[in-house]
């Protein structure tokens, strides 16, 4: 509650220095001097010279005095984003936006766009241009260099996953803050990546944040089109691999759903009880989507983006399809996910539960629907993925399953369990792969459970 006494009122809150900081508040009109005295998240708690007030970390962010030259002040920096972001400080910004004009270095527009207002750059656009015919062929030129390039950069974003290049505008944001408070020119040198990667490695002390950051690296090398050799032997890979052998542990995969799992979903949850009303038929809408899941091998967000909609869901004799708009995997972005109809007529298969949990929604809304603590179904917004996972043991527990295994399911265990069933069914390693949206067959080497029989085959055969 903002109204409680914060937990932290001295020290730094990322480039907030608690009692000395200084923001600009703008009262009916009239612009005031206030100072940041303290913090407890989400809140800072603000004195006017009048009265205490509370502010959120972006309003304050907004209004901060954070100027361009701040940018290059070393112990300004801070590598946590979480408490406040800079990106809100317009101050910020601009000294980013100076940096990268320096050394004739780009970023997408998408990455500063909070505040991309504040500062221009000639390569912080989108390769548009609405100015006057060149006067002469070097201003043509330079022009369509510009332009040339600024397209290169928004092809080159791109390219790749959203959600992959969306993870990396904080690490490459972090990254140059650093080189530029510390002085470093671009593109960085070994020396220079080196340094920063063991800052972090010092500073974060575990494997998953020197891993982004040399991703982001490396994704920051290929939109300004640097050679990116150096970061990939030598010592910029020291702090990561000492970093792998200090954390490492065995990885604990989530259990996959097995066919006789999926197929008591479909029988006591993926049915309709005439008896209630369709808003609060959240067993059937929680069966059915967990069976969907199960039939097209789909990560949780893959799920949470299938709709019932007349254009994202049809329905034909053999067999009902989806339109999956995004992916993890470009290659298999826009794709259709398709659950056949039983051979054998008499059988009621996931097939005959997705037409009846369609036609009771009214054909509209998403596939998995948001379920709320009365159990009252909203088809309008799609499942969090932790109430997800939650009635997904829930579930399996009335099924039977023993609590303690059940809390080894996750949201990857229907994924998981399909892929291991069609390895055990003798299906193509390629066909699986497919229909899974992957592009290498060696992903089945962490999603088929079935493995562990081959292996224990060939320890049998060894004998002793």
């Amino acid at each position: 509650s903002p109204r409680r006494e914060p937990d932290l009122t001295h020290g730094r809150v990322g480039p907030v220095v608690l009692g000395t900081s200084k923001v600009l508040l703008r009262a009916h009109d009239r612009p005031r001097v206030a100072t940041v005295l303290g913090w407890r998240r989400p809140w800072f708690r603000i004195w006017d010279g009048r009265a205490q007030t509370n502010m959120r970390s972006a309003d304050v962010a907004r209004a901060l005095f954070f100027g361009p030259d701040d940018f290059y002040n070393p112990e300004l920096f801070c590598s946590d984003f979480g408490m406040l972001n800079p990106i809100n400080m317009p101050g910020w910004v601009a000294g980013l936006l100076d940096y990268l004009d320096t050394y004739a270095a780009v970023l997408p527009l998408g990455y500063v766009t909070p505040r991309a207002h504040t500062a221009t750059s000639p390569w912080a656009h989108d390769g548009s241009d609405a100015t006057a015919p060149a006067p002469s062929t070097d201003t043509f030129l330079e022009h369509e260099r510009s332009r040339l390039r600024a397209g290169y950069v928004n092809l080159a974003n791109t390219s790749r996953a959203t959600r992959t290049t969306q993870g990396l505008i904080n690490p490459i944001l972090k990254q140059l803050w650093w080189y530029g408070s510390r002085g470093r020119q671009l593109p960085p040198t070994q020396d220079d990546v080196t340094d920063y990667l063991t800052f972090v490695a010092l500073d974060r002390d575990n494997k998953g944040a020197v891993a982004t950051a040399r991703a982001g690296l490396l994704h920051l090398c290929r939109l300004n089109r640097w050679e990116d050799t150096p970061f990939r032997t030598g010592p910029p890979l020291v702090p990561l691999e000492a970093m792998r052998r200090r954390h490492r542990r065995v990885v604990k995969k989530s259990a996959g759903l097995s066919e006789d799992m999926a197929a008591a979903f479909l029988e006591h949850y993926a049915r309709r009880r005439h008896a209630r009303q369709p808003q609060y038929e959240w067993r059937f809408a929680l069966g059915t989507g967990v069976v969907i899941a199960y039939k097209v091998l789909a990560r949780y967000a893959d799920l949470v983006q299938l709709r019932w909609d007349e254009d994202y869901c049809w329905v034909y004799p053999l067999f009902v399809r989806f339109l999956l708009e995004s992916r993890k995997n470009e290659q298999y972005e826009s794709c259709f996910l398709d659950v056949a109809r039983p051979l054998d007529t008499t059988q009621r298969g996931a097939f005959h539960a997705i037409v009846e949990m369609r036609e009771l929604c009214g054909r509209t809304g998403f596939v998995l629907p948001h379920i709320s603590a009365r159990g009252v179904v909203d088809t309008t917004r799609p499942m969090s993925y932790d109430k997800y996972v939650r009635h997904l043991r829930h579930a399996l527990t009335e099924l039977g399953v023993d609590p303690a295994i059940a809390r080894t399911f996750a949201g990857q265990s229907p994924r998981a369990g399909a892929a291991t069933a069609a390895a055990r069914a003798g299906a193509r390693p390629e066909m699986i792969a497919n229909a899974a949206g992957v592009k290498s067959i060696d992903w089945l080497l962490t999603y088929n459970r079935a493995d562990i029989g081959d292996r224990l085959q060939a320890s049998w055969a060894l004998g002793l």
